[in-house]
């Protein structure tokens, strides 16, 4: 069996800026080649326990516009960039299959919502 690419992945969530992003700062500060990735996570567009959306149309669409001027920056800067539907935990769990992922680089959230869904 091949041995897998030992990568870290540059993990995307609320702060879709490459300018001052501390994240993307550190994981260029390490030895290892790396993968940004951004996951719409289909618990996103689940109703809140009050029955409101937690993304409407006018939401969803900023949402799409700002993950493509994120691709946009990161290709200017040839970094490869990842973007996926489902389940974080699948989409990780699908990216293991392929690479051995030494770290995990994001940004903490600090919000009640942010943190558990």
């Amino acid at each position: 069996m091949p041995k897998k690419q030992k990568i870290n992945l540059l993990w995307f969530g609320n702060n879709l800026r490459i300018r001052d992003n501390e994240s993307l700062f550190n994981v260029m500060q390490e030895h290892l080649p790396f993968l940004a990735v951004y996951i719409f996570d289909k618990s996103f567009f689940n109703s809140t326990q009050l029955s409101f959306k937690k993304i409407g149309k006018f939401r969803a669409k900023f949402l799409l516009q700002t993950v493509s001027d994120l691709e946009n920056n990161l290709k200017e800067k040839k970094i490869p960039f990842l973007k996926k539907l489902g389940k974080t935990e699948d989409i990780f769990k699908q990216i293991s299959k392929g690479f051995e992922v030494e770290k995990i680089f994001c940004q903490r959230e600090w919000t009640k919502e942010e943190i558990y869904g």
